[in-house]
């Protein structure tokens, strides 16, 4: 076990230096869902570039932030997550090719403007319009990835948590879905940033949201009497730690 743990961090301090996605299976309504999340959000020591994907109305958000350093996506409103759906489906709207490129893409297609940029917000805050599609939110969390890199920051340094890829799994169609991932996940690579994205740990059938391709890592976390503990597995190693406490 130990062995498992030593490998374990010798190959997370490699995908640090080139870019990761972690998958976190949780609970949201548990405390292991935010505990996991400051975990890989990175501590307040060292300097870190921050972005949340808030798709979730009752995601805690820290109003005591350095503006240049953080960024949020807000995707919590109802409306705004069903018209995901809507405009993906649209006939005008092109298809999935189109809309997000190859899948050798690492960021959209199309120029794009921010609702950051507007005069009335900060270039911290963006939210999804109520016709927005997923190749817009896409562009939102690629602006600010955008935004970030400007300071060229090392790698590692820019840390991006999307809470949570549930609501997205229950309205998006699923190769839509698919497709936005593959996209945002080379994105967060090619910006040698750490992401990670929040999904319920109950399974789903035939879920869209797959390790193959996409993840790096996967995280489960349990409540126990002593405390929270995690386990991870690293897809590309094959590697797989027990039940381990937090720190």
């Amino acid at each position: 076990m130990e062995g498992d743990v030593e490998r374990l961090e010798s190959h997370l301090q490699s995908l640090k230096r080139r870019g990761a996605n972690v998958l976190v299976l949780t609970d949201p309504s548990e405390a292991t869902t935010s505990t996991v999340c400051l975990q890989l959000l990175g501590c307040e020591s060292m300097v870190r570039r921050r972005l949340l994907v808030r798709t979730r109305d009752d995601t805690p958000l820290d109003t005591d932030f350095d503006p240049t350093r953080f960024g949020l996506v807000d995707v919590t409103g109802s409306a705004t997550r069903a018209t995901l759906t809507e405009s993906a489906d649209r006939p005008d709207s092109g298809d999935v090719t189109d809309r997000f490129g190859t899948v050798d893409s690492v960021e959209p297609q199309t120029p794009y403007t921010s609702a950051s940029t507007a005069d009335d917000m900060p270039r911290w805050f963006s939210r999804v319009e109520p016709d927005a599609s997923l190749s817009t939110l896409a562009r939102h969390v690629h602006d600010h990835l955008t935004r970030f890199e400007t300071t060229d920051p090392k790698p590692g340094e820019i840390r991006v948590c999307v809470d949570s890829l549930d609501t997205l799994v229950d309205d998006a169609p699923s190769h839509h879905l698919r497709r936005f991932l593959q996209v945002v996940t080379s994105r967060i690579r090619a910006a040698g940033a750490i992401g990670h994205f929040h999904l319920s740990a109950s399974p789903r059938e035939n879920s869209p949201v797959t390790v193959d391709g996409l993840f790096d890592a996967t995280v489960e976390t349990r409540p126990t009497v002593d405390g929270t503990q995690q386990r991870w597995t690293l897809h590309g190693p094959g590697i797989q730690t027990d039940w381990l406490q937090f720190d």
